[in-house]
């Protein structure tokens, strides 16, 4: 993944993801349960109705999913992802009067490389 594929594609994840206000229904969201499997996630999330694909990026080895109302979005790593397979959720959420993203996921490859997935979409979240 380049840098500055893997920056404007966070922007573009965030951005989707984002909603001008606290979003009224969380529950709206797609509940991740990680029994379920990759392969299970993945049909669930992308069998959403009113789901929006980011644009996919050729060198990048992520799908992006947001829910229509800027709730969530749902990152799916590909073959070639080094974490993959892999499931993140971010959610947008209110805290003190403040929108703040949070990210939660499924890993179902190496441990490691999920971790070091999580910490960058944490750090883009902390850096908008």
């Amino acid at each position: 993944m380049t840098r500055t594929g893997a920056l404007v594609l966070a922007a573009g994840a965030l951005c989707a993801c984002a909603p001008r206000e606290a979003p009224e229904a969380e529950a709206a969201s797609l509940a991740l349960d990680c029994a379920a499997g990759y392969e299970a996630l993945q049909s669930q999330i992308v069998g959403r109705p009113g789901l929006r694909p980011a644009p996919i990026e050729r060198n990048e080895p992520y799908r992006i999913y947001s829910e229509a109302d800027g709730s969530a979005s749902y990152i799916l790593t590909e073959p070639g992802a080094p974490a993959h397979p892999a499931v993140l959720k971010q959610t947008a959420v209110r805290r003190a009067g403040v929108l703040a993203m949070e990210n939660e996921g499924c890993a179902y490859g190496d441990a490691g490389a999920y971790a070091d997935l999580k910490a960058y979409w944490d750090s883009v979240a902390q850096a908008r």
